[in-house]
């Protein structure tokens, strides 16, 4: 059941699994054939690497939720592109 304003969630945990549900980065394939980089702020490394879908290679750092990424969302990419995602 999700949250409403004003309820309190009883562990950061409880906390985390709210924020990740509602956060799924999509992959977007252009027709030239490059990807377009999604924002994976907010998202846990489990959505990141299921988002990558195998086309992109992630280089992460640290555990948790994502905070920072490069390249930037948005970006153009060839196909098994590295993305480095900073997670805390």
């Amino acid at each position: 059941m999700q949250p409403q304003v004003g309820d309190e969630l009883k562990s950061l945990k409880e906390f985390e699994q709210y924020i990740v549900k509602r956060k799924i980065p999509k992959l977007k394939i252009e027709a030239d054939g490059r990807l377009r980089v999604p924002d994976f702020m907010g998202a846990d490394m489990r959505a990141c690497t299921e988002a990558m879908q195998g086309k992109l290679k992630l280089k992460h750092n640290g555990n948790g939720i994502a905070y920072q990424q490069s390249p930037p969302p948005n970006t153009l990419v060839p196909e098994d592109e590295i993305v480095e995602i900073w997670f805390k």
